[in-house]
């Protein structure tokens, strides 16, 4: 039995080093053909629209990069219990705005505030994870454009939800979805991704003493 859950760890991590290497090769090949085409546009003095197109595709590999390297150093520091907070007090609506630039998209996201008064947490976590919650319901719901950004008191606590309508979660699936490299939909490239995101979502909650969960 030993030898089994040892074998399957191995798999694991063997499949995740895998995809990450998959996932972090992808931009930066993208990258580097945009900065090489950018190189070539320059030496031809081409028009700076042209050269903008190219650049804003650079910058979003960048940007992708970025997310997965700080995903993959959350991880590391999640296993090392290091994942330190830094409470103060702040506001739920600039919270909510914030995060919207961070998620403009052609996705209406409505808005149902009912927080005025400061909460106490890490808002920069918290943000984190009202980023990840966001950008999966963006991801998941490519056809319905419509997503909901709840925020109430519950107690001496703030739930807050997002609720899109998209492609849903199977049952046997739910579960899982706050594990570890856990993945959805594995097979398809359009919903890569390393499995990280909820899961450094749900720690960061965890350190908030807070709870989480998801429903289909």
């Amino acid at each position: 039995l030993q030898n089994q859950v040892l074998n399957k760890m191995l798999e694991k991590k063997e499949e995740f080093m895998s995809v990450a290497s998959h996932e972090l090769k992808t931009p930066i090949t993208t990258l580097k053909a945009s900065v090489q085409v950018i190189k070539r546009l320059i030496e031809k003095h081409s028009d700076e629209k042209t050269l903008l197109v190219f650049i804003t595709k650079a910058n979003q590999q960048i940007n992708k990069l970025v997310s997965l390297i700080g995903d993959l150093m959350d991880n590391a520091k999640i296993q090392a219990g290091k994942l330190s907070l830094n409470i103060s007090s702040f506001s739920v609506e600039e919270l909510i705005q914030e995060s919207l630039v961070h998620n403009i998209n052609h996705h209406k996201i409505i808005i149902r505030n009912k927080v005025k008064e400061a909460v106490e947490g890490d808002k920069i976590r918290i943000e984190q994870v009202l980023n990840n919650f966001l950008s999966n319901a963006i991801k998941y719901s490519p056809e319905s454009k419509k997503i909901i950004l709840e925020a109430r008191k519950e107690g001496e606590f703030v739930k807050m939800a997002v609720t899109d309508y998209g492609i849903g979660i199977p049952d046997e699936k739910l579960p899982h979805v706050f594990d570890r490299f856990y993945r959805v939909e594995d097979k398809s490239q359009e919903f890569s991704g390393l499995g990280l995101g909820l899961y450094i979502s749900a720690e960061i909650i965890k350190r908030h003493r807070g709870e989480f969960g998801v429903s289909s």
